[in-house]
């Protein structure tokens, strides 16, 4: 049996994460999108025109990763970058009409994969777990904006 299975928060959570993800990208597979993609969209339809950078910082993945994605993207007729026009070394990232035209059916596509996360939970238990995650999540980007060595020295004390 495994002794990380039911105790380990950390554990629970990635698999967790790892069973929504599948689910979702289940649903997104018909539209031609990726689970990774997912979340450069939903940033670039609230806001176009981010750069690389802002996007590596509001969805937390590396750099190169992020720059594969966008190739891809780009390739599949969903984003294209327009240079900055203050600084040309810097690209800006667009929506392209495909990806538009997405916006609403993979919204939904994410609600419905939202409802069958809380669907064995009741009205408060829905509200009581987005607040006990929302600790989580504030208390972790607190972790995570000290920087990789003073996260490092939290653990060794």
């Amino acid at each position: 049996m495994n002794h990380l299975k039911g105790k380990s928060l950390g554990y629970t959570l990635q698999q967790t994460t790892r069973m929504v993800k599948a689910i979702l990208q289940e649903r997104l597979k018909q539209h031609k999108v990726t689970v990774g993609q997912f979340p450069i969209l939903a940033h670039l339809w609230e806001e176009e025109g981010l750069t690389q950078k802002a996007l590596c910082e509001l969805i937390r993945v590396e750099q190169p990763t992020l720059a594969n994605t966008l190739k891809r993207m780009e390739r599949d007729g969903l984003i294209k970058r327009i240079a900055d026009e203050d600084d040309k070394r810097q690209w800006r990232i667009y929506l392209t009409a495909r990806a538009l035209d997405l916006k609403e059916m993979l919204q939904q596509e994410s609600h419905s994969v939202n409802k069958i996360i809380v669907g064995g939970m009741n009205e408060t238990e829905q509200i009581e777990f987005m607040r006990l995650i929302q600790i989580i999540t504030s208390t972790l980007e607190n972790e995570l904006s000290k920087g990789p060595s003073l996260i490092k020295e939290n653990i060794d004390e």
